[in-house]
């Protein structure tokens, strides 16, 4: 897992951080929107994947700061 360089921020998708930290996709989704919700998140891209084998997803991709604010959160 890297963080990606698609814009001039690296970021990091909600499912490769819930890799990193072995939970549950939608526990680290569920952590993502109580961060924002306290207004400590910047990052906001949310993303539809289909990649997935079963029904489509939503997916955060967050800057480095936020990835950062999520894992230790």
């Amino acid at each position: 897992m890297q963080l990606q360089t698609a814009t001039s921020n690296p970021t990091m998708s909600s499912r490769e951080i819930a890799d990193l930290v072995e939970a549950r996709h939608n526990d680290v989704v569920a952590t993502i929107e109580r961060l924002f919700t306290k207004g400590l998140l910047r990052s906001s891209r949310k993303t539809r994947r289909d990649d997935t084998g079963g029904r489509p997803i939503d997916v955060y991709d967050l800057t480095e700061r936020d990835t950062h604010l999520v894992v230790s959160g």
